[in-house]
């Protein structure tokens, strides 16, 4: 029954019903989560961000420089964009995540603490 309403509503909506699926499924665990699940979560999900921020920093030197020659072809520009946009994003989104207002994952990581 799930599936056939959220099929009508991404058909009269133009939404993919992966994305219905996925607000449906989120909505049924947000409220399963205690406090301190969800705030490990939250510091696991910001921490695997900044690893990939960093990992792109990393990426980065050789393609900037391989993008900062002679003629680079469309790839190494595409990737020297990618790799600057994951970093800046990354910690940038990382930064403001952390505020501790209640609407942000920082307000869970905050009430998490590392002593049980």
């Amino acid at each position: 029954m799930i599936a056939v309403a959220s099929v009508l509503v991404s058909r009269l909506t133009d939404f993919a019903p992966g994305y219905l699926y996925g607000l449906l499924g989120g909505a049924v665990f947000a409220g399963v989560l205690e406090r301190r699940s969800e705030g490990r979560a939250e510091t696991v999900t910001l921490l695997a961000a900044l690893l990939v921020a960093l990992g792109a920093w990393v990426a980065f030197e050789p393609v900037a420089h391989a993008a900062n020659a002679a003629d680079p072809n469309l790839g190494i520009l595409v990737a020297d964009s990618l790799l600057a946009c994951l970093f800046i994003g990354g910690i940038e989104g990382m930064l403001f995540s952390l505020i501790p207002l209640r609407f942000l994952p920082g307000h869970r990581v905050r009430q998490w603490g590392w002593v049980p």
